[in-house]
């Protein structure tokens, strides 16, 4: 397992300060040497789930803090931060307003994991369009502060993943590729080290931007495991992406192992551990990641690359597939694990529904394939105390506008729908339009409790 040494990474980012932070990262007036030292002494976040839940059920009984936040993002080509406060007692939500990113969306996203995600007091968030990531400070569950804005030194940066100080980026078109920073909390800036690690894809050399209609080919989400190494989820592995084959030729997904180095917090080729993903000796398209106490990799499945089969949930440990079990359902795409009851959401957005299974009794077992009915979810994330589960929701059939729907979770994986908000939305619903748009809200990030 990696251990991180908070110190040495956040002391090799102030080492390096004076060559690589942009003047408005700088506070005005504050000496280098300073800025240094402040920046090896700030607070991390070390965004270890377990453990989450403990610190806030005890403080909801304790009464500390009874207001959290959420954040969605429009994905517009202008695109937006909805921010919403959050009742931690009751999970309900309420709308305080939208803060602009300053770059644009509308790439891709909808089928992507963690494209905005909370890292300490700050939020992050990828915008697809203009290849950039936003970062701001979380004043108050209803209020955050644009800080700045850094390149993600590729094209469509689609997912964002945050350990201890350390950020990865995952950017998926073309070759796709995977770039490191380092987060200075108190001014919630990035710093890139190192030059992008290139992902193995066998696409054209000269596509950087794949076709719309090609989007479930890219890779999905970046993200830190509990043993320390960094995972990239890749949908479908030797996808031509030209205008000839538009992702017609594919071979099977693949989680993507990357070692990080403890000193620095680098990676690369070299420390890459590819792990395929099959059903029966055919491939299959994993989409996102959550881990159970154990630290065992928790992945959903959108279908098999054979048209016609359902989405399952498989369990992997040390590289090896554990069990796998199917949803009995298309298009399964989010994942959230709520640890009370040992249990697993997946969301369908084709069939328009959510599936819940359970590792409570040991091996892993379906509950039932539609726990709730939802129009075309797109992304789903828990509270920090595993209370409530926020599904964004793009939708229904009929063009109505985006919302979030709030569930109490319980014990048995069963579902209470607690409310269902829309206030802040004013984009149509996904197939209101043309569906080669892509520009709806995406995305889910929870602060607090």
């Amino acid at each position: 397992m990696v251990s991180y040494s908070k110190f040495s990474i956040l002391s090799i980012a102030a080492s390096t300060i004076g060559a690589v932070v942009s003047a408005h990262e700088v506070p005005n007036g504050m000496d280098m040497s300073k800025y240094a030292s402040k920046l090896k002494n700030t607070r991390v976040n070390s965004n270890v789930r377990q453990g989450k839940a403990d610190k806030g059920a005890k403080a909801s009984k304790e009464g500390i803090d009874s207001t959290g936040a959420l954040y969605t993002m429009t994905n517009d080509v202008e695109n937006e931060i909805l921010v919403y406060s959050r009742d931690v007692s009751h999970g309900q939500l309420t709308f305080e307003g939208s803060v602009p990113t300053t770059g644009s969306g509308g790439q891709h996203l909808a089928v992507s994991a963690s494209s905005i995600i909370v890292a300490g007091e700050c939020l992050l968030a990828a915008n697809s369009g203009s290849h950039d990531i936003t970062t701001f400070r979380i004043k108050s569950p209803s209020e955050i502060e644009y800080a700045g804005k850094f390149e993600s030194n590729g094209f469509l940066p689609m997912s964002l993943a945050e350990k201890e100080g350390l950020v990865y980026a995952l950017n998926s078109g073309g070759s796709g590729s995977i770039q490191g920073y380092y987060l200075t909390q108190f001014n919630c800036g990035l710093i890139p080290f190192g030059s992008p690690v290139e992902l193995r894809q066998n696409v054209d050399p000269g596509q950087t931007e794949a076709p719309i209609t090609s989007a479930v080919v890219l890779p999905s989400e970046v993200v830190f495991t509990p043993q320390g190494d960094l995972l990239v989820i890749i949908k479908i592995n030797d996808a031509l992406l030209n205008s000839e084959t538009e992702g017609t030729t594919a071979g099977p997904g693949s989680l993507n192992f990357y070692e990080i180095d403890p000193t620095d917090g680098s990676t690369s080729d070299d420390a890459l551990t590819v792990v395929p993903v099959s059903l029966n000796g055919v491939g299959t398209i994993p989409f996102a990641f959550e881990a159970d106490e154990d630290g065992r990799t928790i992945i959903v499945e959108a279908a098999s690359t054979i048209l016609g089969s359902s989405g399952a949930i498989a369990i992997y440990q040390n590289g090896e597939l554990v069990e796998r079990v199917q949803t009995g359902e298309n298009g399964s795409c989010w994942v959230a694990y709520q640890r009370e009851g040992s249990c697993i959401y997946t969301s369908q957005t084709s069939n328009s529904n959510i599936s819940s299974l359970t590792l409570k009794n040991g091996p892993l077992e379906l509950v039932d394939s539609i726990a709730v009915d939802v129009d075309v979810p797109v992304d789903m994330r828990l509270s920090t105390d595993e209370r409530y589960l926020y599904v964004l929701s793009n939708g229904d059939l009929n063009g109505d506008t985006s919302h979030i729907i709030v569930y109490e979770t319980f014990e048995d994986c069963h579902l209470n729908e607690v409310q269902s908000m829309g206030d802040g939305f004013t984009q149509m619903g996904i197939f209101a339009g043309s569906f080669a748009d892509l520009n709806f809200e995406v995305g889910v990030a929870v602060y607090g409790l």
